[in-house]
């Protein structure tokens, strides 16, 4: 469970305004590996149940403290990221990640609406995000 949550910390860190030289297609590789870490069982689309696993590590929510806490040994500025990355999905800005701010994530990553996000849906999402630089972590 830990190594989940590490894999999205990780894209968030090396998506850092320093290492933001890699490609579209690099971040794309790095967005497939992520997807697959959600789907926890391999089914090739995730829950709403696997998203909230992958995020909330079986809580109903998580404060921006804990979110900070399964890596304390980040520097200023990789904190300020996953600050960042935090109150991004923290949709209603209370500090806390909740199932209902997950709701709204998943329901706008489930571009066809079927209940699940399918790794073409999920891929496309983040490349958005990265070229139109709508998430903290890549230039917002």
């Amino acid at each position: 469970m830990i190594g989940v949550q590490i894999a999205l910390i990780c894209m968030v860190l090396v998506s850092s305004s320093v290492l933001c030289e890699e490609t579209l297609a690099e971040w794309q590789v790095t967005f497939k590996q992520n997807f697959k870490d959600m789907d926890s069982d391999h089914d090739n689309k995730a829950t709403f149940s696997e998203y909230e696993e992958f995020f909330l590590h079986g809580k109903l929510q998580q404060t921006l403290q804990e979110y900070l806490q399964v890596m304390p040994d980040l520097d200023d500025s990789e904190r300020q990221i996953l600050t960042d990355d935090f109150r991004f999905f923290d949709i209603d800005g209370d500090d806390i990640l909740s199932v209902s701010d997950l709701q709204h994530n998943f329901n706008t990553i489930d571009h066809n609406h079927d209940g699940y996000i399918e790794e073409p849906e999920f891929v496309a999402y983040a490349s958005r995000m990265y070229t139109e630089k709508q998430h903290p972590a890549f230039g917002k």
